[in-house]
């Protein structure tokens, strides 16, 4: 055994000495380090309003700031709403919810984007989940699979 990691590193060094370097393949990564270890950061921010109230009921959503009054929605059950807003002067959002006699108002924060890095994921993707009982976030970081309540339903 001895004998044999002799002759194979013997080998080595006869063959480094003889062939030029441009013939030994060469490892370095395909992508840089830092790109490899995190995706960049999106320019933009992107809200979701997600019904998952249940099947055959009406998610009604109202969402404006003080530039942009966004259009009424009627989103049916398993679909939702989006938009998305620069990061670079991005305007804070009031929206209203209705289902039936029920109601909520809560706040799109997207003017705070250090709390937003906190209820949001990594891409940059606020996503609102309305449910029967009332209003999550998910995907929120640190709790991924997990969706945390946020508020109810006022009647």
């Amino acid at each position: 055994m001895q004998v044999l990691k002799l002759k194979l590193s013997s080998m080595v060094l006869i063959l480094s000495a003889l062939l030029p370097m441009s013939n030994f393949l060469s490892i370095t990564p395909s992508t840089p380090v830092a790109a490899a270890a995190s995706p960049p950061a999106p320019k933009y921010w992107t809200v979701h309003i997600v019904n998952e109230l249940g099947p055959g009921k009406i998610l009604t959503i109202h969402c404006k700031s003080n530039d942009h009054d966004l259009p009424v929605h009627k989103i049916p059950f398993g679909k939702e709403e989006m938009w998305s807003f620069s990061q670079l002067k991005p305007p804070h959002y009031f929206c209203y919810l209705a289902n039936g006699n029920r109601q909520m108002n809560f706040d799109v924060p997207t003017d705070r984007p250090l709390y937003l890095a906190t209820i949001c994921n990594i891409y940059r993707h606020c996503l609102w989940v309305v449910k029967e009982n009332g209003l999550y976030l998910r995907n929120v970081p640190h709790r991924s699979g997990y969706d945390v309540f946020t508020q109810g339903w006022k009647q």
